[in-house]
């Protein structure tokens, strides 16, 4: 093939590529003669590929986002879907990675400023979608950490498992989750104030733990490579913390062996 026409071929599908992902888009140009020579003909039958398109992004957004979806109701989750693919569309192959900038739309959306609080339930739902999703990983044999001595115990630095993600929000973020999933009691903001939770995956299921404030700086500083004793004194982590997020580490071997 020449190099002429393998970049006529290049352009055709990125040109038609871009087009199916672009309501607003014109129709390719090399689809604007079709065989039977009419324009109208043409444009009916790209209709048909861009409303498939269009339909299997809203369905990966409805798989996603299901607390989003069930906090606002299908018929608001639908124009929200309309509204984000106008101004979202994929910019990978991967449908993986779509949903990725939801968060940050609805952070700036004008559309939903008096629900301000649901660009979080969005960044907790695609942080469980990450967790669930990570890489497999071979955890920390527990025997080999209650076997150590307390020196060598709080000299030792930690690496989390990729299925270990942290958010912190100003929202009572862990009891909109509970009362989304769990059909407890609905939050009260002014009551409960900010929270921090770590999302992670333990058998197939994206989990979510709520941390305490001393727990998210020690996970914190455990994630910089800082040793665990050093990260309990600049934590200000009391044992009985230690021993609860420790343990909670090690149950669901959220620990990576070095």
């Amino acid at each position: 093939m020449s190099q002429s026409m393998k970049r006529t071929g290049e352009n055709f599908y990125s040109e038609f590529a871009a087009a199916l992902v672009d309501p607003n888009a014109s129709l390719p140009a090399s689809l604007r003669h079709s065989v039977t020579g009419r324009h109208e003909d043409a444009a009916a039958r790209f209709a048909v590929y861009r409303n498939n398109v269009a339909f299997g992004l809203r369905q990966v957004l409805r798989d996603k986002f299901p607390l989003l979806r069930q906090l606002l109701g299908e018929e608001t989750f639908e124009s929200l879907m309309g509204y984000y693919l106008d101004a979202e569309m994929p910019s990978s192959p991967l449908l993986s990675e779509f949903g990725a900038t939801l968060a940050h739309f609805l952070d700036t959306s004008s559309a939903f400023e008096s629900l301000a609080f649901i660009g979080d339930v969005a960044r907790l739902e695609w942080a469980m979608q990450q967790a669930f999703y990570a890489p497999e990983h071979e955890p920390m044999a527990t025997d080999r950490l209650t076997a150590l001595a307390p020196d060598d115990l709080v000299n030792l630095r930690l690496r989390f498992a990729p299925c270990v993600h942290i958010l912190t929000s100003p929202w009572s973020i862990f009891e909109l989750w509970k009362f989304l999933s769990e059909e407890a009691a609905a939050p009260d903001f002014d009551s409960v104030g900010g929270q921090t939770v770590m999302i992670y995956r333990h058998d197939y299921t994206a989990q979510v733990a709520l941390l305490t404030p001393e727990q998210h700086r020690f996970l914190t500083f455990l994630a910089d490579q800082r040793s665990i004793g050093d990260a309990m004194i600049e934590a200000h982590l009391s044992l009985s913390d230690f021993d609860t997020i420790f343990i909670h580490l090690l149950e669901h071997k959220l620990i990576v062996s070095q």
